[in-house]
Formats: structure tokens, C-alpha cells, sequence
């Protein structure tokens, strides 16, 4: 069983497919681009939630700079906004029955990507 997974609020499982890490050093900088790949196995589109820990130290809180979702071959890039209209944009998109996503920062530099 692997240890990354993504599941819908009934506990139906995509499919992993794949992990591509990719790293790039500039000084005390590090870009690390992590791209999962997962099959959806059923003949509807599913929402779900997936969680991921970055790491912090002394020297500050690693934090994402770009977050994009491949929608029909083509990546839609998410844009940083306050909460509220984080929330607001993400309820509208999903009541025009498209496919929303929308990554949350909470407590131990946990992110979730619903």
C-alpha cells in the first residue's frame, strides 16, 4: 500500500498512479516541484481532500509558490488570495459545475488541497 492517497468524503480511493520530484538549488534556496498523478476510477468527477506536510526550521516555514491543476491536458494555475475569497470563489466555481481546487495553510505548516 503506498503512503500517499486521495479519497472522497465516502472513503472511495483514486488510484496513485505516479510521484516526479524534481530539485533545483540557487544558494540557500531550494525549488522542489512534486507533481502526483492519480487516476479517478469512476465514471464521475469525485472531490476530495489531500494533505501534505512542508518542513520548517529555524531558518523560516518552506511555503508552496505555485499550485496548479491539469484539467483536459491543460494546467489551470491557482492564484494566493485572502481565506474568505479563497472560500467564495471556490463555492461559486463548484456551483457552476466545474472543477474547483483550492489549497489551505493550517497549523504545523500542514496544506490541504481540496
Amino acid at each position: 500500500a503506498t503512503s500517499i492517497s486521495l479519497e472522497d468524503a465516502n472513503g472511495q480511493r483514486l488510484i496513485f498512479l505516479r510521484l516526479s520530484i524534481s530539485t533545483a538549488m540557487l544558494g540557500p534556496f531550494a525549488l522542489v516541484e512534486n507533481e502526483m498523478v492519480f487516476q479517478n476510477p469512476e465514471n464521475r468527477r469525485m472531490e476530495g481532500r489531500f494533505s501534505f506536510a512542508l518542513p520548517t526550521s529555524v531558518a523560516g516555514q518552506a511555503m508552496p509558490s505555485r499550485f496548479a491543476m491539469e484539467i483536459q491536458g491543460k494546467l489551470m494555475e491557482g492564484e494566493v488570495v485572502n481565506k474568505s475569497k479563497a472560500q467564495k470563489v471556490f463555492r461559486e466555481i463548484l456551483h457552476e459545475a466545474r472543477d474547483p481546487a483550492l489549497l489551505e495553510q493550517g497549523q504545523g505548516n500542514i496544506f490541504t488541497a481540496r
